[in-house]
């Protein structure tokens, strides 16, 4: 009928890509912002070529030990971008939890 039909999908990871800009200034604090996390399990693949951890988990880690903000790095080899919950990392995510009272029944 003439009409230009658009990628919807398309349009929407737009959307939602154009809002992360900046995400690195936005986790990591910028200019005299203010860091604060909490302790933190941060776990990343060595061949995610997708979400490289030299950009992404690595200075995260980084300004957590500089901060000395408790945290775990787990970073190996647990395949390609999209491992979810393979690689074995989520025993010891549980475990961390565990400990910090995750999990417990609160009176």
């Amino acid at each position: 009928n003439g009409d230009i039909v658009e990628d919807e999908d398309a349009l929407c990871m737009h959307k939602r890509a154009a809002s992360l800009q900046g995400w690195t200034d936005n986790l990591l604090g910028a200019g005299d912002a203010p860091f604060g996390a909490p302790p933190t399990f941060l776990v990343a693949s060595t061949t995610d070529t997708i979400a490289p951890s030299a950009e992404h988990t690595d200075p995260y880690r980084r300004l957590l030990a500089r901060e000395k903000v408790p945290h775990v790095y787990v970073h190996r080899d647990l395949s390609e971008h999209g491992f979810g919950l393979s690689g074995g990392w989520t025993d010891r995510c549980a475990t961390w939890l565990a400990r910090r009272g995750f999990g417990e029944q609160q009176p």
